[in-house]
């Protein structure tokens, strides 16, 4: 329980540490109610729980491996079906009853103003103050409980219902953590109405609706407060307002100031009622907090403030304090999510603390301070330095912003010998105190590098992401004379001072004919003062590859390898098109990154190229990082210029690829990046193109609805003869669409077709994509969409890519799809459009998402961070599937594709690219989780087939013969109990059947069957029949009913009988769980279904002492955990010298033969399983879950003691993701600190586990404290994986046998048999082998049929009761029929040959009796054809002359009919001419079928 409220703790804490800042804040904005900015902890990794979401008692199927408690908490007996069904019906009037309602004095109304593109964090709904959870009586803050409609018309039209969580296909929209964000790309007002819910189900009746006024940056004024703390001296400073301006070169200066810009705290220049004057121009404090208050009025801009403090000498704010520059209003973020406007402002100092090489400090000249702010794009001015305890410090005023503002800080020597220091994500806290920092600047490493001299090296240092420098040489390059050059560089080293990171520096060398080579440097590795390192082309992995344009994979790291798409995104413009504003920078960027780690982000890039492909726009490439021309200062022609952007292969650590690293290929042909830049001289217009991703029905997405040609994709099917781009266009007036493709082949040479008017009417277009079959390398491209209107031209691209889906038959391998089958999808071509960015998003999950033709949702994950071919779509089309009426096949067709996930980033993370400067951007720790919707995906249809057969079930005796009364359930795997129509299931279709067959005087079977397209063969005239052999009962056997209390002698219940047992079990079962049993003879249970002795949380903890017998045919089918003969063994529960045999499954954790779980301080001994056990996590044969820890002797001392035990059962652990199974016994997790101590335990049946497979068990203690020794297993008998050390050792079959041949104790005794009868098995397959040859019986079927007799004849008792009956049957029933077969014309032979046939309309295999003249017939007197049955001549030779009646029946009708002999019996045949018997009527006249006068058929009453 401890370990509950701790996790529900940390959940809490969790969640309101992701809460925006406003969320902690009172207040409505005004003076005195500015909100207080408290700092937030976050990482970039998947938050806990929410306060609304209850804790599950244990996963069955945990995505990680959890430590499992020992001991576990007790719960509450579970309740009978009625009962629980009871409680649903109640549970459900409840939820209707107990629906959320908003909170008491919340307003149904609220309004706020974001800019257009920025997203709009709903502050309210987050911090649980709109709706009020009647259920559990406290706020609802989930976001999974909300749900909206959209109007964009005022209210006059709304959407679907949407939720603001992302799909899950089993839970519906789920994502605690997920935060309610709004986005908005064009500007307009927008109405939200939402409304609440607990279950998903029933929603709430009160409505709160939002109304969002989205503004363009350049119409929107605002209010804006400047909180300023304190400076150095700890004086409050006063602060100067500047317009921002740039210069000639575009770089940002101070405009001119703003005189008067300060106001009074109601934001006029009115000083408001009950305020004592003050200068507005000198700031407000207010004393809460301690902030000293600037109130202004602004309109949408970038504005820089620089502080001034007070000087004593001059008596005037004169000191230079420095400043920033700032995007204002501020974007809604992370953590500011605030309507009303507000900064705070503090001063932050660095100096240094060391000593230089001549003895002193570092003084103002001999250091430098840069602060770099990505999120505002701007470099901090750094004030006047100043003198404090000694030190030197430069100071400014920094945006202090918490994780929602991050930095980059660099310090460092202005003369060479010293480290520097670099800090990447730092962030300051609100406080009006000032922040003084000393950084260490110990002396540097010197490198010196050795390249060939015709190469460029150069040496690069991160300072952000997407922000890293060239590091220049102290000594220049000197050519060596012999090819190469030197050139000596200062890198920082770890010392005892400076502890240095990992891969800060990068390292780059190129030539004109090589691939470029690139590496990370580990600084951990540079604590010398001095090192050497000599680098070329003709070495490592790769010597000497001059393969720049490869599109081979094979040479990239373990980890880069399933994760690398060769994708590029460049940074213009959604749209794919843009007007630019002079020259401008476009950034390009390859996917996947080539980072030195997942957390490290260090970045190099490869060697760009950028080829205008018609057009006049010009370009300078530069080198931005560790890159080769990777972002380009475009400069518009005066016409409308296309641009194709693409990089070159690269080789990366090439002397060690390991897992990061690689030789990473160029472009993928088709993901070329295309970019249209606008002509000065082209009439530019506003007519837009809409293309669409598609819908999931009721989902919302927190990037923008239009579709992004950075991060978006249309995919059409390789399958599809006639694809096309669809999509619909507005403008003004007249309206012109036509388009061009663009595409590469594999040598990346691009070609872009002539333009092309599109196809449509009515504002709906659709571009062909065929014709990329025969441009570029065939697989996609870009579409770009040119539209003409009385405004202008404007352009729309649109990535397109062809896919390769594959279909596979899962249930039914190289068959055609039937109802019931499982599909997998696999996918050649798809690519994830939203990849992992440094620092700036990390998608947790993407997921290809198709839509049903009943409308369920199905979708399959790609791998974080894998590509997206990687994802695997399985589900199973239905069998309750209408075909039209005659049709025997249809397609299912799955709709709505696209792809859906979720990720921790910033709250606008798509907007990075189009925002980037060079400042890069910080690593963002305060992230959201955030759900999206992406690309579309084509159509995947699936040809289903209408297949099945006519089923029967045919229940026997061990002798073949029919067992009356028999009751058969048929269930398929849907759960659903089939009937049949005239003793037959009509129309099966393929799928895996479970019988239940039981019968008066007979041990229950249960079994299942698959029907697939093979069991055609098993057809005979049209029907598939499935025989079930039944076993007589011993006595006494269990009628699955009755219960009886057992005598009880000294305490001890004397068990003789299932019934007794019965009483036992429900005994323990009610409470008493503390009792002791023996049983005093072999219990028959019959196979009626058991309900485990202790299935409650208490468990049995008693004593079961078996003597040496047997519970034999015990059943368990169920959906429950811990299911065995004992389900839940207590504490001091034990049970010994007792053999189970028959099968227990469940579809839920854990089961075992003799035990489901045995806890600590239990014991199993002496005990035997025969039976098969299946489960889902957790399968064993004597123990499924022994859950004890055994990683030292202590607690292994309290461990579950399994000694003596065996097993010859099979067990199998069903989960295919977390199956563990062991022989003896299993454990589901915490391998090597879980288990039992297990002692002269030994196991001889298979086991089969997807996760783990244990000869004995899956525990792997290293110290093997769960080993008492002699524990063994059977050479081959595991399928699934085992860790070393593993328990007990491995023997072949004679091995154990020779260490089993003397013991006479059940469970030795048992387990030899069990050996022996595995050594016989294949003589009996042989011998069966032999009989299912025979085939049809005919004059050459002699020498099979007495090759199957002599290998029956010649196998020993014990292996002839291994011959099924019904196989043995087989053979008889050849030998019968061979002998009745007619002889050829003109031979003679015995007076009685040939015997004689009758047709009836009975069923085809159904028959199950014939009788003559009221006589049951012995089945040797006749055979069995289909509907055919024969006398035998040998038979008719008995009959006297004269009429005879005869009667012929199956389980459920009966033919009868009448025949006559002639008076000697003895006449010539007209057929053969040898004496033989004579019927009246000619010999093919004599059927049953069709002759009212020989036949009436009627039903069985």
């Amino acid at each position: 329980m401890k370990k509950k409220i701790v996790s529900l703790l940390l959940a809490l804490t969790m969640m309101v540490s992701l809460l925006p800042v406003q969320v902690l804040a009172a207040g409505d904005g005004g003076a005195a109610d500015a909100p207080v900015v408290t700092e937030l902890a976050g990482e970039e990794q998947t938050p806990e729980n929410s306060a609304d979401t209850e804790e599950p008692e244990e996963s069955e199927a945990p995505a990680e491996e959890p430590a499992e408690a020992v001991e576990e908490p007790a719960a509450e007996e579970p309740v009978t079906e009625e009962a629980s069904v009871s409680a649903s019906a109640e549970a459900a009037m409840t939820a209707a009853a107990a629906v959320p309602t908003l909170q008491k004095g919340v307003s149904p109304t609220a309004e706020a103003t974001v800019l257009a593109g920025a997203p709009y964090s709903i502050t309210e709904l987050n911090a649980g103050k709109v709706f009020w959870n009647n259920e559990k009586n406290r706020p609802l803050l989930a976001a999974e409980s909300f749900y909206y409609r959209r109007s964009a018309d005022g209210g006059k039209t709304w959407s679907n219902l949407r939720s603001f969580c992302y799909p899950d296909q089993d839970k519906g929209f789920t994502g605690t953590a997920v935060v309610c964000v709004l986005m908005e790309s064009k500007p307009g007002d927008y109405m939200y109405r939402i409304c609440a819910t607990t279950d998903g189900k029933n929603f709430s009746e009160d409505t709160w609706t939002l109304t969002l006024h989205v503004k363009e940056n350049s119409t929107y004024d605002f209010n804006f407060l400047f909180c300023v703390g304190k400076d150095y001296n700890g004086n409050y400073p006063i602060l100067k307002l500047y317009n921002v301006v740039k210069d000639a070169s575009g770089k940002e200066v101070l405009g001119d100031e703003l005189k008067n810009c300060f106001l009074y705290s109601n934001y006029t220049s009115t000083l408001p009622d009950g305020e004592t004057e003050y200068d507005p121009a000198m700031g407000k404090l207010e004393e809460q907090d301690n902030f000293q208050r600037f109130y202004t009025h602004l309109s949408s801009g970038r504005y820089a403030y620089r502080a001034f403090g007070y000087n004593e000498e001059t008596k005037s704010y004169d000191i230079p304090l420095g400043g920033m520059t700032l995007q204002l209003p501020l974007e809604q973020n992370d953590v500011f999510t605030g309507e009303n406007q507000y900064a705070y402002i503090r001063c932050a100092a660095y100096g240094v603390d060391a000593t230089k090489k001549d003895g002193t400090g570092f003084g103002a000249d001999d250091f430098e301070v840069e602060l770099n702010c990505p999120v505002m794009n701007s470099t901090a001015e750094m004030g006047a330095s100043f003198e404090k305890d000694g030190h030197t410090y430069y100071p400014t005023m920094v945006f202090a912003q918490s994780r929602g503002c991050l930095y980059g800080i660099y310090v460092g020597a202005t003369k060479p010998g010293y480290n520097s220091s670099v800090s990447a994500g730092e962030f300051f806290a609100a406080e009006p105190a000032a922040q003084l920092e000393l950084e260490k600047l110990d002396t540097a490493a010197q490198v010196t590098y050795t390249v060939p001299s015709d190469a460029t090296f150069n040496l690069y240092r991160q300072m952000n992401n997407f922000n890293t420098r060239v590091v220049e040489p102290i000594i220049d390059w000197k050519d060596n004379g012999d090819g190469t050059k030197s050139a000596t560089y200062e890198i920082k080293r770890q010392t005892s001072n400076s502890m240095a990171g990992t891969d800060l520096y990068t390292w780059r060398l190129s030539d004109a004919t090589h691939v470029t080579r690139a590496g990370f440097y580990q600084q951990s590795d540079i604590k010398e003062e001095a090192y050497s390192f000599t680098l070329s082309f003709d070495d490592g992995l790769n010597p000497n590859n001059t393969q720049r344009i490869s599109h081979d994979r094979s040479g990239l790291g373990t980890g880069a390898a399933p994760r690398d798409e060769a994708d590029i995104q460049v940074g213009l413009d959604p749209t794919g098109y843009k007007v630019l504003d002079g020259t401008s920078r476009l950034r390009a960027y390859r996917f996947w990154e080539l980072i030195s780690s997942d957390t490290a982000n260090i970045i190099i890039e490869p060697d760009f190229h950028w080829d205008v492909l018609s057009g006049d726009a010009t370009f300078t490439t530069v080198n931005g990082g560790n890159a080769g021309n990777n972002w380009a200062d475009v400069t518009p022609g005066t016409e409308d210029s296309v641009i194709a952007t693409w990089y070159d292969s690269i080789d990366v650590n090439p002397q060690d690829h390991a897992r990061t690293c690689g030789l990473f290929p160029a472009t993928s042909p088709e993901r070329v990046a295309v970019s249209v830049v606008a002509g000065t001289g082209t009439k530019h217009g506003t007519a837009e193109a809409d293309v669409r991703y598609n819908p999931i029905e009721g989902n919302g997405s927190a990037r923008p609805y239009e579709w992004d040609y950075s991060f978006d994709t249309w995919f059409y099917s390789a399958q599809d003869t006639d694809p096309t781009l669809n999509f619909t266009v507005s403008g003004t007036g007249k309206v012109a669409v036509e388009y061009a493709l663009v595409a590469a082949n594999e040598a990346m040479q691009t070609t872009m077709t002539k333009y092309s008017a599109a196809s449509g009417t009515n504002g709906s277009y659709t571009v062909p994509l065929s014709a990329f079959n025969g441009l570029g390398n065939g697989k996609g491209g870009t579409v770009i969409i040119k539209m003409t209107d009385d405004t202008g031209v404007s352009y729309r691209l649109v990535r397109v890519a062809k896919v390769t889906p594959t279909l596979e038959n899962v249930t039914h391998p190289g068959d055609p799809f039937a109802p019931g089958d499982t599909v997998r999808v696999t996918f050649n071509g798809l690519y994830r459009g939203i990849n992992k960015v440094a620092g700036t998003f990390n998608p947790t999950d993407l997921n290809v998402t198709y839509t049903t033709p009943e409308g369920d949702l199905i979708l399959a994950g790609a791998k974080q961070y894998e590509r997206m071919d990687t994802a695997v779509l399985e589900f199973t089309i239905p069998r309750a599937l209408t075909f039209e009426d005659g049709a025997d096949s249809m397609n299912y067709v799955l709709s709505d594709g696209h792809i859906s996930g979720n990720m921790y980033s910033a709250s606008n993370p798509f907007n990075f690219m189009y925002t980037m400067t060079d400042l890069g951007m910080p690593t963002n720790f305060a992230a959201l989780l955030l759900r999206t919707l992406s690309s579309h995906l084509m159509d995947i249809s699936i040809p289903v087939q209408k297949q099945g057969y006519d089923v029967r079930v045919n229940v026997v005796d061990k002798d073949g013969k029919a067992v009356e009364n028999a009751t058969i359930t048929l269930t398929n795997s849907d759960g659903t109990d089939l009937t049949p129509v005239n003793g037959l299931y009509k129309d099966s279709p393929y799928d895996t059947y479970r019988y239940y067959v039981k019968a008066e005087g007979y041990v229950n079977n249960a079994g299942s069957f698959s029907l697939s397209a093979g069991s055609a063969a098993q057809v005979k005239g049209g029907v598939l029949t499935i025989t079930v052999v039944l076993k007589k009962t011993m006595e006494g056997a269990w009628d699955g009913t009755t219960v009886t209390e057992p005598k009880l002698e000294n305490g001890v219940y004397q068990i003789s009988t299932g019934a007794e047992l019965a009483w036992f079990a429900q005994t323990v079962n009610a409470g008493t769980n503390n009792i002791k049993g023996k049983l005093t003879r072999d219990i028959e249970l019959a196979g009626f279904p058991w309900t485990p002795i202790g299935n409650t949380s208490k468990g049995f903890t008693g004593e079961l002492d078996g003597a040496g017998f047997a519970v034999r045919n015990l059943y368990i089918y169920s959906t429950a955990d811990s299911q065995g003969l004992i389900g839940r063994l207590g504490a001091n529960g034990k049970v010994h010298d007792l053999t189970v045999t028959g099968s227990v499954t469940t579809t839920a954790a854990s089961a075992g033969g003799i035990v489901g779980h045995a806890p600590q301080k239990t014991s199993v001994i002496n005990c035997l399983n025969k039976a098969d056990v299946t489960a889902a996590t957790c399968a064993a044969g004597v123990v499924g879950k022994v859950q004890a820890f055994v990683q030292n002797a202590a607690t292994a001392k309290n461990a579950p003691a399994i000694k003596n035990c065996g097993n010859t059962g099979t067990i199998t652990a069903t989960d295919a993701k977390f199956g563990n199974a062991g022989g003896i016994a299993s454990v589901s997790s915490n391998y090597p600190m879980l288990g039992g101590v297990f002692t002269d335990c030994i196991n001889v049946g298979g086991v089969a586990a997807s996760k783990k497979a244990g000869g004995v068990t899956v525990t792997t203690n290293a110290k093997k404290l769960a080993d008492g020794g002699g524990n063994y297993y059977l050479s081959g008998c595991l399928n699934g994986s085992g860790d070393e050390p593993i328990i007990g050792a491995e023997k072949t079959a004679d091995e154990l046998m020779e260490m089993l041949k003397d013991r006479t104790d059940p469970v030795g005794k048992g387990l030899y048999e069990a050996l022996q009868r595995q050594k016989d098995q294949p003589v009996v397959d042989d011998v069966i082998a032999k009989i299912g040859a025979i085939g049809t019986v005919t004059r050459g079927s002699k020498a099979s049929i007495d090759a199957a007799r002599k290998a029956y004849d010649g196998l020993t008792e014990d292996q002839k009761k291994l011959v099924p009956a019904s196989v043995l049957k087989t053979l008889t029933d050849a030998e019968t029929a061979y002998a009745n077969l007619p002889r050829s014309s003109g031979s003679s032979g015995s007076a009685y040959t040939g015997g004689h046939t009758f047709t009836t309309d009975l069923e085809p295999g159904s028959i199950t009796g014939v009788f003559v003249d009221g006589k049951k017939l012995d089945s040797r007197y006749y055979t069995v054809s289909g509907s055919d049955v024969t006398l035998t001549a040998d038979y008719l030779k008995t009959l006297r002359s004269g009429k005879h009646t005869v009667k012929i029946e199956n389980a459920t009708k009966v033919a009868t009919g009448s025949f006559t002999l002639s008076g000697s019996g003895a006449v010539q045949s007209s057929r053969t001419g040898d004496p033989g018997v004579a019927i009246y009527a000619a010999m093919g006249a004599v059927s049953f079928l069709g002759s009212a006068a020989w036949l009436r058929k009627r039903k069985e009453t």
